[in-house]
């Protein structure tokens, strides 16, 4: 907690306001160890060790497989749901990719975007977002359950104890793993930031990640770059579009640095078994389970 206050301090975080803002937080981090003295006697690490189920422990093929957006159920894809989540890890995925978005009051959702997606299944207004509250009590399409990342913690905590979410979020990256860092410490070690570039990188690292992927799907950073920063950081792997691992060599490069390589979204086995001859080892997937 005491790193957290000195790289608020420092300007590192997402909010970067004014002096009045820095200090505000300052008092309400402390406000908030004074109330919860378990908070401050537990460290991050140890409560990891409470409530984790580590990467190492994850077969070739659990690893091999990330659910794209939770993975589709019923014909329907980037559900972003708890009944997806729940289908999966019953037949033993444990790697699961789930979309992020913020409501109109600024918390933290499972939705791919507020483009239609909160009204293709969740029957809201099409053109906004919309509060938490409408959100989570909005009748998702099928009966199915929608998520929040508060929700999210509470069934990796007591439902879904080998589970792993890899996050994506394209709106308010750092201040999402901040938000996680800050209220589930806990769960550092099983959730797996997805960052744009080298800048989130170093501030997931920063804020107590340990294992995070380089995405490349909306990266500008050359070859050279991406293999500088795997040999000397070791990112958990990488991920890339179908198109740049099959039509560059930057996969099998980073094979032979022994990195982990991920392309999405793949929903053959034909377009897999390519991608594997180019040095590719998973996949995030909506059906290939």
């Amino acid at each position: 907690m005491l790193q957290l206050i000195v790289k608020y301090l420092e300007g590192n975080f997402y909010m970067k306001r004014s002096i009045l803002i820095k200090l505000t937080f300052v008092i309400f981090l402390i406000a908030f160890i004074t109330i919860n003295p378990a908070y401050s006697i537990t460290t991050a690490e140890e409560l990891q060790l409470q409530n984790s189920f580590f990467i190492d422990n994850l077969t070739e093929y659990q690893k091999s497989r990330v659910a794209h957006a939770g993975g589709a159920l019923e014909g329907n894809t980037y559900l972003n749901c708890y009944d997806a989540i729940k289908q999966y890890y019953e037949q033993g995925i444990r790697l699961f990719e789930l979309d992020v978005e913020y409501t109109t009051d600024n918390k933290p959702v499972m939705l791919h975007s507020w483009d239609g997606f909160q009204w293709k299944y969740f029957g809201l207004d099409r053109n906004k977002k919309c509060t938490y509250e409408e959100f989570m009590n909005a009748k998702m399409i099928n009966n199915y359950t929608p998520l929040s990342v508060a929700k999210l913690s509470k069934y990796m905590k007591e439902e879904f104890p080998e589970m792993f979410w890899v996050t994506d979020t394209k709106q308010n990256n750092k201040l999402l793993l901040l938000v996680i860092a800050f209220e589930y410490p806990e769960l550092l070690s099983r959730i797996i930031p997805q960052v744009y570039n080298i800048d989130e990188y170093y501030y997931a690292k920063n804020v107590g990640f340990e294992n995070i992927i380089l995405t490349l799907y909306n990266s500008n950073l050359s070859d050279k770059e991406i293999i500088s920063l795997c040999k000397t950081h070791h990112p958990f792997a990488i991920t890339m579009p179908i198109s740049r691992a099959l039509d560059s060599k930057l996969s099998q490069k980073l094979s032979k640095e022994n990195t982990y390589v991920y392309t999405h979204t793949v929903n053959d086995v034909e377009t897999f078994k390519k991608l594997q001859s180019k040095g590719v080892k998973g996949i995030y997937t909506d059906i290939l389970f």
